[in-house]
């Protein structure tokens, strides 16, 4: 493999290692940051804010675990948790990847326009369920919008005509 082969995939496995980790030690802060709370209550529903920064860097994956303080609860199972953080994962390899490719040439197909419709919804679907949530505040709400646009904006760039290149 030549140096510049090398440097082509570098993203595609840092950014999955990078946030996964990320999220994992802001929602490990957070059930820390919960138990505090739950010793002057009897009861919370509040998200903590390590919670609702882990949703803002992953607002496409966060929007399907609402409501995300069900996370901070012992009783969330494991595989919900497993969900999220292979969702998360995803998101970033699939992020890394695009990164990755972003100076090769790409050419438009019948196929990619199909795919860049069902992106263009799932951006509009994340920022549409996003909105209305309770208990995630103003960060994650931003985040989610950032999230929408750049989502939007990808697949969109598939909708251009002939085939593109650089």
């Amino acid at each position: 493999m030549n140096e510049h082969g090398a440097a082509k995939s570098r993203l595609v496995w840092t950014l999955p290692v990078i946030f996964g980790l990320s999220t994992m030690f802001l929602w490990l802060w957070s059930v820390a940051e919960h138990r505090v709370q739950m010793q002057t209550a009897l009861w919370t529903d509040d998200t903590t804010i390590p919670l609702v920064l882990a949703g803002g860097l992953n607002a496409p994956v966060a929007t399907f675990a609402y409501p995300m303080y069900d996370l901070l609860y012992p009783d969330t199972s494991r595989l919900k948790r497993l969900g999220l953080v292979l969702g998360v994962i995803l998101l970033w390899g699939y992020v890394g990847w695009t990164w990755d490719q972003r100076r090769q040439c790409r050419t438009v197909a019948a196929r990619s326009r199909v795919v860049s419709i069902l992106g263009v919804s799932f951006g509009i679907f994340t920022v549409c369920a996003s909105i209305p949530m309770y208990h995630v505040g103003i960060i994650y709400k931003a985040a989610a919008c950032i999230w929408a646009f750049s989502i939007c904006r990808h697949f969109t760039r598939y909708w251009k005509g002939p085939p593109l290149s650089r």
